[in-house]
């Protein structure tokens, strides 16, 4: 049998990393000092950028964010604003009508929340 060694009782994450790739949280937690670098590269990979810079990503997550609540209020007519899509149709964007909502193409009105 072989001896108990230090290595024995490191978590297995952590064993071969190099300690100087690694800090502490504000909450006490090891964490690595590129998380933020790496995460940043990973978001940009999933967006299918090659050569990025940083405020490319950031506008592509924004706009993306806003198509998202788009797709979230049409799901919910009572969460409808003017300048969505109208929900029977697809075809046109919504219009403020005497304080509702109204669609030209369907002729469909939708009341603001």
């Amino acid at each position: 049998m072989r001896k108990v060694t230090e290595m024995d009782f490191r978590k297995e994450e952590f064993i071969n990393k190099n300690p100087e790739d690694y800090e502490f949280r504000e909450d006490g937690e090891i964490v690595r000092k590129d998380r933020w670098k790496t995460g940043l590269l990973n978001i940009s990979h999933i967006l299918g950028f090659q050569n990025f810079e940083i405020q490319d990503v950031i506008e592509l997550v924004r706009k993306n964010k806003e198509e998202l609540e788009k797709i979230k209020r049409l799901q919910n007519p009572k969460k409808l604003i003017a300048g969505d899509l109208c929900p029977q149709c697809s075809a046109c964007e919504l219009e403020n009508y005497l304080e509702k909502l109204f669609c030209e193409n369907c002729n469909d009105t939708f009341v603001e929340d």
